[in-house]
């Protein structure tokens, strides 16, 4: 029925709901809900042993203004953006974090660049044949990445898939590189505490892939498009800053606590 719907032109997230309702009767469509569901779409096709639950929300998270009991995170993303206080919205160590936060915007004139310069951008995951033309045509005049996805946005090309489209050519993640990437090779470790190193070396003999926390003992054409993608992040930033996130990718960045 998902087919049906999107070939008459829904997109996919509206063809999901609408053939929902036709099966149940009941009406799904806030994108968590049906972000839900294809999480337990997937774990039904894999067979895999997770028990999903649910947790009910009891607000608005897409509201827009703050609010000093519980702000959602589009609030809290707007009130950064227009340098609003968020101290009330978020745990003290948080803030720390959101001093040097990135932007989409901040990578916008690298993405102009790479569309006007790129001759063929339908080598880049999900930018199908004829999508690629309209991105030439209007990024020339398009002000901002959120103007640009509004320039091109249909039923078919919606916000969050344009979205993707663009980060996939700005990091430079080919349909080749998908295939390649197609398989995991490694589990990379971002930090564990004692209590996880413990139970790391109960599991290792059972992983057929090699655990790493330290990439630079291991060599992996998808660990380096981790590094490539992680220098592009960091150029936004100034000298010392890009030096520094760059140089964390490299370091064992454990959790020091139970």
């Amino acid at each position: 029925m998902v087919k049906i719907y999107s070939k008459l032109g829904k997109n996919y997230p509206t063809a999901i709901s609408l053939a929902i309702k036709d099966l149940t009767n009941k009406e799904i469509t806030a994108p968590n809900d049906l972000l839900g569901i294809s999480y337990i779409k997937t774990i039904k096709q894999n067979k895999y042993k997770i028990i999903p639950q649910t947790i009910k929300r009891t607000n608005n998270y897409h509201e827009e203004k703050l609010n000093d009991e519980i702000s959602s995170a589009t609030a809290i993303r707007k009130a950064i953006i227009n340098n609003d206080e968020i101290k009330k919205q978020v745990p003290s160590f948080t803030l720390d974090y959101l001093n040097d936060l990135h932007k989409i915007d901040d990578y916008f004139s690298l993405l102009k660049y790479k569309i006007i310069t790129e001759t063929n951008l339908s080598i880049y995951n999900t930018v199908d044949e004829g999508i690629d033309k309209k991105l030439k045509k209007e990024i020339v005049n398009a002000t901002s990445y959120e103007d640009l996805i509004n320039r091109i946005k249909s039923k078919r090309y919606t916000y969050n898939k344009l979205s993707r489209m663009l980060i996939h050519i700005l990091c430079n993640f080919t349909k080749e590189k998908k295939e390649e990437f197609s398989k995991i090779t490694y589990i990379r470790l971002l930090g564990f505490s004692p209590k996880g190193r413990k139970y790391l070396n109960t599991i290792k003999k059972q992983i057929d892939i090699p655990i790493i926390s330290k990439i630079n003992r291991h060599k992996d054409p998808m660990l380096e498009f981790e590094i490539e993608t992680t220098k592009i992040y960091s150029l936004n930033l100034d000298l010392e800053k890009q030096i520094k996130l760059i140089n964390k990718e490299y370091k064992n960045l454990m959790n020091k606590g139970e």
